[in-house]
C-alpha cells in the first residue's frame, strides 16, 4: 500500500515542480522585459529623444468654397510647391476662388514661366497655406496656356 501512495504522488510532484520552474522562469522572463524596457525609456529620455506627438486637430475648417484638389501631376508647379489631393485652392493672387470664378478663369491672365501666389488650406495640416509663389508651366497641350497640374472640381 505505501508503494501505490508513492507512486500515485510522483506524476503530481513533477507537474507541481514543472508548474514552479515554469513560473519562476515566466516571472524572471518578465522582470528582464521590464527592466530593458525601463533602460530603453531612460536612454531615449537621456538622448533627447521624444515621443511622436499625437495628431493635431483642425485649426481651420475646410473652406466651403474653392478648387478641392482632386489629383497632382508629379513633377508639376503644384507638386513641387506641395499641393495634394484634398487640399483645396481658395485664392489666385488677390482673387478669390468660387462658382462664379474657377481656377481656369484665375489662371487665364497668366502666362506660362509667370509666378502666380497661391492660397490654399492643406488638408493633412488642416491650416490655411498663403502666399506661395508657383512658377507656372507650359501645358502639354497648348503650350501658350498657363499650367499647374492639378485636377479639380470646383466646391459649391
Amino acid at each position: 500500500m505505501a508503494q501505490d501512495r508513492r507512486t500515485s504522488w510522483w506524476p503530481l510532484a513533477v507537474l507541481l515542480a514543472f508548474l514552479l520552474l515554469f513560473g519562476c522562469c515566466s516571472c524572471l522572463f518578465a522582470s528582464a522585459v521590464v527592466a530593458a524596457l525601463a533602460a530603453f525609456g531612460r536612454e531615449a529620455r537621456v538622448q533627447g529623444a521624444t515621443p511622436r506627438p499625437l495628431p493635431v486637430p483642425s485649426l481651420e475648417p475646410m473652406p466651403e468654397q474653392g478648387a478641392l484638389v482632386v489629383a497632382v501631376e508629379p513633377g508639376s508647379p503644384a507638386d513641387l510647391a506641395g499641393l495634394a489631393p484634398g487640399d483645396v485652392i481658395t485664392a489666385v493672387g488677390e482673387r478669390k476662388l468660387s462658382r462664379a470664378l474657377t481656377l481656369e478663369m484665375a489662371l487665364a491672365k497668366y502666362r506660362p514661366g509667370d509666378r502666380v501666389r497661391l492660397t490654399w488650406w492643406q488638408r493633412r495640416s488642416g491650416q490655411l497655406v498663403t502666399g506661395v509663389n508657383i512658377l507656372l508651366g507650359a501645358h502639354p497641350e497648348d503650350p501658350d496656356r498657363p499650367y499647374l497640374g492639378v485636377r479639380y472640381r470646383m466646391l459649391p
